[in-house]
């Protein structure tokens, strides 16, 4: 049966409206006409020129024509009281002027449809007319005085009993429709109050994914499922009303005016970022019939303290030197967020959370984001806390497999939880904790009714050559990609064929770079289950998944990981623990990173080692050019200071490290500790910034360090950039226990002496490992006292930092093996020969 719906707006509300109409497009699969009362001319003439062929234009005039109470009301209130005394009468004409309508559902221009609206006609059944609630939160009650119903959405029966209710509802507000409140009456919404009670027929809609809104949504929780299908609690996410969400220019959004309206990043990826995706659409679409329309895309009104706003990624350079104290943090897709007090802080210690009373909330504070740590061994702490969660949830979970409360945690581990803050901690063996997210995960997508494991058939006896695929998001530049290409850009073409998939392209120059270093690059559809069965078809031998997989901003790698897509399935140093996954066979790492046999312990993949380090970039097409030119002179540094620098990432700059370096400027007078960690690229989250150098400053403090002697400079445009500012420095401190690798390129590249501690994990030995390819073992340490030792013994030794930094400059000028991907070719080559030879052993109809 066709349905029914209208609406209304005028060209303030064009582009959301926009938005609406291409979202019930896309939701409903019934036949349906949509009605639209155009308030101005240019509503419908733009309306006219996109020709929606299920849209019905109206001209406003036609609603007012002959109805004097209508057109007396028009002169006594504003244009927007006017607008609300419209909606009764509005929905009365258009079904008086088609009896052949059963049913008419009005629907606000700024609702955003996210599923089927089935479950609301479902909910009217044989009533004559449903309105929806509020459902105010507990902290929003109050404005329940302007109205328990929500005038968003209402459905009306073209039948004697919605007629008389619209009938009373059009006299009452043609009498008095106001933005104020008085005598029990509000605009057009609180009349609604009274309709249960004095009418019949009359229902409430039930659906809590039905009129979710900035007043309800801190109430619920959101998620999304592998199908990308958003729920608010147990139910689906039908249709969200973004009252208040205002534009300041097209690529700026605030999500709430109101800044009680509290939000979660849950509540900004999975409602908001789909939305203004819309809406930026919108407006390309209107620009395509009328290139100067900016009517409700301008707001003059300055952006508040107070506000959250969201943006795209394209301004981030102005909005960055526009010195606004909103956080930057990091969001999904095209958009960055910048945060204020409206974003809701899951910072309440671990102490104060329980875990089986609350354990949605335990979940995204213990595994909900990367933590900034504050005190000595909160890293340590923190693990071990996760650790005892995990199990818990991982018990809870397998004992209780057809429990929907439980099946519900196990989805939330799967599209909500962050493991990167276990990097940090001193404890070498991570496979039991990363097993068990492996597992959970696992259950989650069978529970999707996913096909995890897969028969490959006969291999062709006529197929020489062995067909290898890489596997990322994208090949943009960043580290992974820099890391990537020496896995297969060299290798021998007469043994390998390569496959580059891809979630995502943007055709830039490493792009292409890389699309000319395969045989076959693949764009995967969008639809899960579609990327499986197309890698699946591509019959590979072998799988290399060239992206963290033990992290979780790269979900859909992840959740392809855990599906047989080869015959032989691998990873490495992208993930920088074991990924837990019973589906990946091999890990190859070198024999420096993770020496066999006593690494082995702490993997459940196969270790795979190459000689050396394991470790290979390749920086091709990287632009040279310098945009910034700093001196020592711009920290206030002499020639006769001594200047340390880092560019490890924030992140691992634990407190520990932090104290390390505090007291080594607390032992080396006239020195200065130079900082650039919050690189855009890999980690994000930097949010906790200014809490981070607030604590730091404070903690150099009472080691008798100037803060002044502390610099922090902001990220880097270029290579050459991070170059040319390392080269104004004295001696590289690295971070510990997470050692760096691809930070330590820079220092070592223009000579600079490094002091880097060594652990007994991957994570811990990359930098040695680095060194030893350099054969410089003097400058690694085991221990904080004997890194300090080093440190200041480097600051008080110009000729000895001369030495190191002629044998450094000496040995990066003969290629060594971490920046030579010819060689690693020959190493990687071989090794990925022997896999694949030992499966065709292993496996009878190889």
């Amino acid at each position: 049966m066709k349905r029914y719906y209208c609406t209304y707006f005028d060209r303030n509300y064009l582009i959301k409206a926009i938005a609406l109409i291409e979202s019930l497009a896309k939701h409903e699969k019934n036949s349906f006409i949509l009605f639209i009362i155009c308030l101005d001319e240019l509503t419908r003439i733009i309306l006219k020129k996109l020709n929606f062929p299920f849209v019905i234009l109206i001209p406003l005039h036609e609603i007012e024509n002959r109805d004097h109470d209508l057109i007396q009301a028009s002169q006594n209130r504003s244009l927007v009281e006017y607008y609300w005394t419209l909606t009764p009468t509005v929905i009365y004409r258009i079904l008086e002027w088609n009896p052949h309508i059963q049913t008419l559902t009005y629907l606000d221009a700024d609702l955003f449809f996210y599923s089927s609206p089935d479950p609301v006609w479902n909910e009217l059944g044989s009533n004559s007319v449903m309105i929806h609630e509020h459902r105010f939160s507990p902290d929003h009650k109050k404005y329940e005085a302007y109205g328990k119903y929500n005038v968003g959405l209402l459905s009306f029966q073209n039948d004697h009993k919605a007629k008389t209710v619209l009938k009373w509802w059009r006299e009452r507000c043609n009498e008095w429709c106001y933005a104020r409140l008085e005598n029990n009456r509000y605009g057009d919404q609180l009349y609604l109050n009274q309709f249960p009670s004095k009418f019949n027929g009359v229902t409430v809609l039930k659906h809590i994914g039905a009129g979710v809104g900035p007043w309800n949504q801190i109430q619920y929780n959101f998620s999304k499922d592998i199908h990308n299908k958003v729920w608010v609690d147990k139910y689906p996410l039908i249709f969200y009303h973004f009252h208040s969400l205002i534009f300041v220019i097209p690529e700026i959004i605030i999500p709430s005016t109101n800044i009680t309206y509290l939000f979660t990043m849950d509540i900004l990826n999975f409602c908001f970022i789909p939305y203004v995706d819309a809406l930026f659409m919108a407006i390309q679409r209107v620009h395509s019939v009328y290139s100067d329309f900016s009517s409700g895309l301008i707001n003059q009104k300055k952006l508040s303290e107070k506000h959250m706003f969201i943006a795209k990624k394209t301004i981030r350079s102005q909005i960055e030197n526009s010195n606004l104290p909103q956080k930057r943090i990091s969001i999904e897709g095209d958009w960055d967020c910048y945060a204020s007090s409206q974003i809701k802080d899951f910072s309440c210690g671990h102490e104060n959370i329980s875990i089986s009373k609350n354990p949605e909330k335990y979940i995204k504070f213990m595994f909900g984001s990367l933590h900034n740590f504050k005190e000595i061994g909160d890293a340590d702490r923190h693990y071990c806390q996760s650790q005892e969660g995990l199990r818990y949830f991982h018990q809870k979970i397998f004992q209780n497999p057809q429990s929907y409360t439980w099946q519900k945690i196990a989805q939330l581990f799967a599209e909500d939880t962050n493991f990167s803050t276990q990097y940090f901690t001193k404890t070498t063996n991570l496979k039991e904790m990363f097993i068990k997210r492996a597992e959970i995960l696992q259950f989650f997508l069978l529970l999707c009714g996913l096909q995890l494991n897969y028969t490959f058939p006969r291999r062709s006896e006529s197929r020489k050559k062995i067909r290898l695929g890489i596997i990322k998001e994208h090949y943009q530049i960043n580290t992974e990609t820099f890391a990537s290409l020496p896995v297969f850009e060299y290798l021998d073409r007469e043994q390998f064929e390569i496959y580059l998939y891809a979630l995502q392209i943007d055709n830039s120059p490493l792009e292409n770079y890389c699309r000319n270093s395969a045989d076959r690059f693949i764009l995967l559809p969008k639809d899960f289950k579609t990327q499986v069965q197309a890698i699946r078809n591509d019959d590979l031998d072998i799988i290399f998944f060239a992206t963290n997989l033990t992290a979780s901003k790269n979900k859909i790698t992840t959740f392809l990981a855990l599906h047989r897509l080869a015959r032989v399935q691998t990873t490495s140093i992208c993930s920088p623990v074991s990924t837990g996954m019973a589906t990946m066979d091999y890990y190859i790492a070198g024999s420096l990173t993770a020496p066999l046999p006593e690494s082995q312990e702490q993997y459940r993949e196969c270790l795979a080692n190459v000689e050396g380090s394991g470790i290979c970039f390749h920086f091709p097409l990287l632009d040279a050019s310098p945009v910034q030119c700093l001196t020592r002179q711009n920290w206030g540094a002499t020639d006769k200071t001594t200047v340390f620098i880092s560019g490890s990432n924030f992140h691992k700059i634990i407190p520990e490290v932090q104290e390390t370096w505090a007291k080594i400027l607390g032992a080396t007078e006239n020195s200065i500790l130079v900082l650039f960690p919050f690189n855009p690229v890999n980690w994000g989250g930097y949010y906790a910034a200014d809490d981070f150098i607030e604590r730091m400053r404070a903690l150099f403090g009472k080691y008798g360090v100037n803060s002044r002697r502390l610099i922090f400079e902001k990220a880097l445009p270029t290579m050459t950039d991070v170059r040319n500012l390392i080269k104004l420095a004295d001696v590289y401190l690295d971070s510990f226990p997470y050692s760096g690798a691809t930070s330590l390129i820079d220092p070592l590249s223009v000579g600079l002496p490094t002091v880097v501690m060594e652990g007994n994990a991957l994570r811990f030995r990359q930098g040695s490992a680095m060194l030893r390819e350099l054969k410089i073992p003097e400058l690694i340490v085991t221990s904080e006292n004997s890194y300090i030792q080093l440190a200041v013994e480097l600051a008080n030794n110009f000729q000895k930092r001369q030495v190191y930094s002629n044998l450094i400059l000496h040995q990066m000028r003969q290629y060594p093996p971490f920046l030579t991907p010819h060689s690693f070719a020959q190493k990687i080559g071989p090794l990925f020969m022997q896999l694949f030879h030992k499966w065709k052993q292993s496996t009878p109809t190889g």
